[in-house]
């Protein structure tokens, strides 16, 4: 009987081990096809306009990297700008969806009121929407 449990065991274990594998094998896969493009927009940051495109023979990392790309940005464009303006539209937009949120909330949570449950399914409708539903119309 102890040896049919062990081959019963050893079978378990031998398909979790594959099963284990074939999950990593499948996570590795998606990351390595997640990360590309990033890879690819950093070799793309360092190439002249001419090489970004060329892609016979690709290149990842050119023989002559432009590093003054990255001071072109910084210089051509107002990028110290733009992320001064990204940063306090974040903080503004957060602080008043937290205020916003948590008004909403305690009401759902300690008031009793009529059709609560159908605007509670409403709210929760509408911050379930993603943002292109709310874009195409106001285009």
């Amino acid at each position: 009987m102890s040896e049919m449990n062990e081959k019963k065991y050893s079978s378990k274990s031998r398909n979790a081990l594959i099963g284990k594998i074939l999950l990593y094998a499948i996570l590795i896969l998606i990351t390595i096809v997640m990360v590309i493009p990033f890879l690819w927009m950093l070799s793309a940051s360092i190439k002249s306009d001419r090489e970004v495109f060329q892609m016979n023979p690709f290149v990842w990392i050119p023989e002559v990297p432009k590093w003054d790309n990255y001071i072109k940005i910084w210089t051509k464009i107002p990028m110290l700008k733009f992320v001064e303006n990204t940063v306090f539209l974040t903080i503004v937009v957060t602080f008043l969806q937290l205020l916003t949120s948590s008004f909403a909330a305690y009401s759902f949570a300690k008031l009793e009121f009529k059709h609560k449950n159908a605007l509670f399914l409403a709210y929760i409708a509408t911050i379930a929407m993603p943002w292109q539903v709310y874009m195409v119309p106001q285009f």
